[in-house]
């Protein structure tokens, strides 16, 4: 089974400007209201490639309920634990450029995540996705924390230290894109191999293997052993929100399904590429 765990939900509303104007009232032409955070976000797109998964995560108040409500009309299995305050919503304005204004979520503990670790359950043949932001209260060592006393083949896709914290736990596969990991080394990330060095120094430091989204370029996959790249299509998009999760839960499914790792990377990149110039 895979597991997908959101520490910081939300719900994403998603408006289309022709231009966006400080200090003056502006007016979209288009909305939508989408359940969110990176680990739901995988779910969905598991969802839509006839892959079951459970999402698990942490909710509170109106908004999440809302989002439980959600994923329940989207047929997906979850399992939330309640905590304090209120989850949040995510103002994504897109136009000439792409305008983000997050949330900052509910507030949670340990002792939360330990409640949620003991009703997920997992087990050590699943695969459990680490995904996204934290909500406050929680410490970037929290993922780390899960995989330390949680069971799984762990896939991460966090920043900075939320990520860098989990690699003594020699994570299945992590998931950075090219700027958050040259954030990590101090340096640009702007090519294949650069992305190739960087990945396999992150595999030197207890990753097993390495995906790194690149954006309108691609992808590179890098482990120990192997390196691959698979060249982005151009593909015009409206906007970019959830590429990096729609490319990480496609890989994961053409992994699951036997592909060798140069296909699924292929098969993955050109998938998210399709869906979200469509979406």
């Amino acid at each position: 089974m895979i597991y997908t765990f959101t520490l910081n939900p939300s719900l994403d509303y998603i408006m289309e400007v022709d231009s966006l104007g400080k200090g003056r009232i502006n007016r979209s032409h288009s909305e939508t209201l989408r359940v969110g955070g990176k680990g739901i976000n995988v779910s969905i797109v598991l969802k839509e490639l006839g892959v079951e998964s459970i999402a698990c995560g942490l909710m509170a108040g109106t908004v999440g309920k809302a989002i439980t409500e959600e994923l329940d009309k989207a047929a997906i299995p979850h399992k939330f634990i309640k905590v304090l305050g209120n989850s949040r919503i995510n103002i994504k304005l897109v136009g000439e450029s792409e305008t983000a204004i997050n949330g900052s979520g509910c507030i949670a503990s340990k002792s939360d995540v330990d409640r949620l670790c003991m009703l997920s359950s997992t087990k050590e043949d699943d695969y459990v996705v680490l995904s996204g932001s934290v909500c406050n209260g929680l410490d970037k060592d929290i993922y780390a924390y899960i995989m330390e006393n949680a069971e799984g083949k762990f896939i991460v896709d966090a920043t900075g230290s939320l990520l860098t914290n989990t690699l003594k736990y020699k994570p299945y596969l992590i998931k950075p894109n090219n700027a958050e990991l040259g954030e990590i080394f101090g340096c640009s990330v702007d090519t294949y191999d650069d992305a190739v060095l960087y990945g396999r120094r992150l595999c030197d430091m207890g990753a097993q293997n390495v995906l790194v989204s690149m954006g309108k370029r691609g992808a590179v996959f890098v482990n120990a052993e192997e390196s691959y790249y698979a060249e982005g299509n151009g593909v015009k998009v409206k906007n970019t929100v959830g590429a990096g999760d729609t490319m990480l839960a496609a890989f994961i499914h053409y992994v699951l399904d036997g592909r060798g790792y140069e296909e699924a990377l292929t098969l993955s990149v050109d998938y998210a590429e399709k869906r979200i110039s469509r979406i």
